[in-house]
């Protein structure tokens, strides 16, 4: 179990991994069946952002000190000091794997995104971008990447290195997350004064929708199932909101009573995960059955 903060987990596309990293760089595989521990790892890092392969076998993971991979079954070696580039001495807050695996992103300080093409290892390094945080996600077909800009959101074409859209949300943006079918959902600080549990962008109808009730606290966290149906927001509180986004009916309600450092949705949308506390105490519900597993 962890001892610290727990400020990044994953589920594996396949459902069958969830792997957890704390602020002490350790990493611990879960099974997500059953949650149990599988293997525990150690790295120098301090675990912000943990991302999959779409292959499920290997995650890769960053944070203060730079980023490493992972095998969660256990093999492969293990996780060094990091990747020897020159991020390495910043703090990277996201990695995040393209859904066709042939690149892996990455922001930097906040401030710097880029991309690395992994069949060349050439680095690409995006331009205009500031106050990006943890707020970036690729299209579905891996052709555009979204990143926050302010209180607005830049689409990037990754062919043409060009901005081919910039969102105007009208509020500073905390997570993103693209569905198969293309809308671009948002969680935000505040919206305008309310504080509402999300929004998306339509790009065939080009148009913005807020949804959710006002709530008592602003959601700064998201998670979004494999096909996008569900949607989890919760902010530092403890709240935590799961919403059918086809009919932006809210479909569970929880409270942890505790911060909240991370959530993450399994794949079918019927696990969710959620971290926070100084004790590094992971929960576990089964929505299924709407009840807490773990």
């Amino acid at each position: 179990e962890h001892k610290a903060s727990v400020w990044a987990m994953a589920f594996s596309p396949n459902g069958k991994w969830l792997v957890s990293g704390d602020e002490k760089g350790k990493l611990i595989s879960w099974n997500a069946k059953t949650m149990g521990q599988m293997h525990r790892f150690h790295s120098p890092i301090s675990i912000r952002s943990i991302s999959f392969h779409p292959d499920s076998n290997s995650a890769f993971f960053g944070g203060v000190g730079g980023g490493d991979r992972l095998w969660p079954d256990g093999s492969g070696r293990p996780p060094s000091k990091g990747l020897s580039n020159e991020e390495n001495k910043d703090k990277v807050f996201q990695y995040l794997y393209s859904p066709d695996s042939e690149m892996l992103a990455f922001v930097v300080d906040h401030s710097k995104v880029g991309f690395v093409v992994l069949a060349t290892n050439d680095v690409r390094v995006l331009p205009e971008t500031s106050r990006v945080g943890r707020a970036i996600t690729f299209s579905p077909d891996a052709k555009r990447l979204a990143l926050r800009f302010g209180t607005d959101v830049l689409i990037h074409d990754l062919a043409t290195h060009q901005t081919i859209k910039k969102v105007k949300f009208g509020a500073t943006v905390a997570r993103l997350g693209y569905a198969p079918d293309g809308r671009l959902f948002a969680v935000f600080w505040a919206n305008e004064g309310n504080k509402v549990a999300y929004g998306y962008f339509d790009p065939l109808l080009q148009n913005k929708r807020f949804v959710g009730k006002t709530l008592a606290h602003p959601p700064r966290y998201m998670a979004l199932s494999v096909n996008g149906d569900r949607i989890a927001v919760c902010g530092v509180s403890g709240f935590i909101r799961v919403f059918d986004t086809t009919t932006e009916k809210e479909l569970f309600r929880f409270n942890t009573r505790s911060d909240v450092t991370c959530i993450a949705l399994s794949p079918d949308g019927n696990t969710l995960a959620c971290a926070g506390s100084s004790d590094g105490a992971i929960r576990v519900w089964d929505l299924s059955k709407r009840k807490l597993r773990s």
